[in-house]
């Protein structure tokens, strides 16, 4: 089986892509969390990977960190997920698959401050923290 592995150096993390369908984030030397493993936060919060089950609540990050948003399609349109103010957070251009009907967004907490990621009856507040 071939795969084709990216690598991506952010900050102070490391990103892997195994074959478009897994990421790695190297955290420490010699540690390695497949995103989609990252445990959740006390009350059932998971930080890095947001769907709408997750509408109405807060989320806080540090700049530069990343972050997916994983709706339905058929509810919610791709093109309308928008944080406001838009300079806190910045869509990414990574692609993050997912199937369909879903769809996934990733983002960088680019400033700090506070915006409403939104996208129809969808809301959650996103505050970013300097480091």
């Amino acid at each position: 089986m071939n795969y084709r592995i990216v690598i991506i150096l952010t900050g102070f993390s490391l990103l892997i892509l195994f074959g478009y369908k897994e990421y790695v984030q190297i955290t420490r030397i010699g540690e390695a969390i497949a995103l989609n493993q990252i445990p959740c936060e006390e009350g059932g919060e998971c930080r890095f990977r947001i769907t709408h089950q997750d509408d109405r609540k807060n989320f806080t990050y540090a700049v530069n960190s990343r972050f997916t948003v994983i709706l339905d399609e058929r509810i919610y349109s791709p093109q309308k997920l928008r944080c406001d103010p838009e300079k806190i957070v910045e869509e990414q251009k990574e692609i993050t698959t997912v199937k369909y009907p879903l769809f996934a967004k990733r983002f960088l907490a680019k400033s700090p401050g506070s915006c409403v990621l939104k996208n129809g009856n969808f809301g959650i507040i996103i505050d970013v923290m300097a480091n």
